[in-house]
């Protein structure tokens, strides 16, 4: 059986778990260096994916009791370095690949990230991506000044706004105003460099911008609105979404929904990429991958506060406080906050009647498709749910700190299946990362 190709990203993260698990010792003296790194984006090239996204946070997270105690003493994203620098390393690595930093609009001027947006796609010859976020966390405000985040809608009226002054910025330079003709004795031609004066309502700028059309013109623009705000930001701007729902049914409703609010903002739908998150448990045989899920669900019924941890990080709700045999339907009430009202729903309407501990120790598909098997029964099981839902990728997460040998079991085990199938790429199409992504 073939199916129609459909795209594939990494999600990953510059940082590392603490110390205690298996490879951990390697991992955590190597992960910092650019050698480490620049690794993993050729093996992530060399499989034909067409993109690295690459998370962040700029703070400790102190939501889980009010302290930052757990995350520094486990290495919860106690040390996250920034994904710009390490999006220069992806860049000089790699040839073809995607790169897409996270960064953050209530931490970056517009001004400061247009500038270093454009001289990565310059630096990569046309392959950068920015993943457009627009902060969950107080704490992460607190270390910019702020006494705290803007309430959520605000945040989304800012992004918007935020979106039109970056764009603006981009395209201050005319493709031609550089001159080409050196025998002119003029680098570029002044009427073709515009000067901007923008005034908005939480933003403004003088420009132009001090760097040259890039070679996308603007970067390619990831997002994963899950709020009916987040949803039309993302229709209305971004060139891939990421999905975090589960089940066909919600995937196909969250695609379809998005794609129609492509449409009014005057876009074609197929200019919108929608990438549902996989995390796949592979194994050399369907026993092999199912002791390796009997082993995760030990180690989370051993380990119930790192699981109460990873859903707080997900929601910005605190769920240390509440009993472990509380119904999930009360605590989804209880624990709602702006900061992470849709992550909240989203997860919180997975859980159906079990409670906190059921919810917490059962296997981790509450926001990611999980499927377990050979690389062969796991290709299948995409193939299909990309039929079903008719979306256009996934982005692949492992779970954890990027090792090597984990990444391998991608690469040159899921990978191949799915190039079998006819379901993924063997080799790039264009030029720069934009055209690679609507090469179908």
């Amino acid at each position: 059986m073939t199916a129609d190709p459909f795209h594939m990203a990494f999600f990953t993260s510059y940082t590392v778990s603490g110390p205690g698990k298996p490879w951990a010792g390697r991992v955590s003296t190597e992960w910092r260096t650019g050698r480490y790194w620049a690794d993993i984006a050729r093996q992530l090239e060399d499989a034909c994916f067409d993109a690295i996204v690459c998370e962040d946070q700029c703070f400790i997270e102190d939501t889980y009791g009010g302290s930052i105690d757990y995350y520094v003493r486990n290495g919860i994203g106690a040390v996250k370095q920034d994904p710009a620098v390490l999006a220069t390393i992806f860049a000089l690595a790699t040839s073809h690949i995607g790169i897409v930093p996270t960064m953050n609009i209530t931490e970056y001027p517009p001004y400061l990230l247009a500038r270093l947006m454009s001289t990565l796609d310059h630096v990569s010859g046309g392959r950068a991506g920015w993943n457009v976020v627009t902060g969950h966390s107080g704490a992460g405000a607190r270390n910019y000044g702020m006494d705290d985040l803007p309430p959520h809608n605000v945040r989304y009226e800012m992004a918007a706004e935020y979106m039109e002054l970056a764009n603006q910025l981009w395209r201050s330079w005319d493709v031609d105003a550089l001159m080409t003709d050196m025998a002119s004795g003029m680098f570029a031609d002044p009427a073709k460099v515009h000067r901007l004066d923008f005034v908005g309502k939480y933003y403004k700028c003088q420009g132009p911008l001090n760097n040259s059309r890039s070679p996308q013109e603007t970067p390619v623009i990831f997002q994963a609105g899950a709020s009916p705000q987040g949803r039309d930001f993302a229709s209305h701007y971004a060139d891939a979404i990421v999905g975090g729902m589960t089940g066909p049914a919600a995937m196909k409703a969250y695609r379809d929904d998005v794609r129609a609010r492509a449409v009014r903002h005057g876009r074609s739908a197929d200019d919108v990429k929608i990438f549902f998150q996989v995390c796949p448990i592979l194994g050399a045989t369907m026993e092999e991958a199912r002791e390796k899920e009997r082993q995760i669900i030990a180690e989370a019924e051993s380990r119930i506060d790192a699981g109460l941890v990873m859903i707080t990080m997900a929601t910005g709700a605190d769920l240390s406080g509440f009993p472990l045999d509380m119904p999930m339907s009360e605590i989804a009430t209880k624990a709602a906050t702006d900061y992470g009202q849709s992550s909240l729903q989203d997860i919180f309407r997975h859980a159906g009647d079990s409670t906190l501990r059921q919810f917490v120790t059962s296997p981790p598909r509450w926001r990611i498709f999980h499927p377990v098997g050979t690389p062969d029964s796991v290709a299948g099981e995409m193939a299909e749910l990309m039929e079903e839902t008719g979306g256009d990728g996934f982005l692949v997460n492992i779970m954890g700190e990027t090792h090597r040998h984990r990444l391998a079991e991608i690469t040159d085990g899921l990978v191949p299946a799915l190039q079998k199938r006819g379901s993924m790429r063997k080799g790039y199409d264009g030029a720069t990362f934009r055209e690679n992504l609507r090469s179908f």
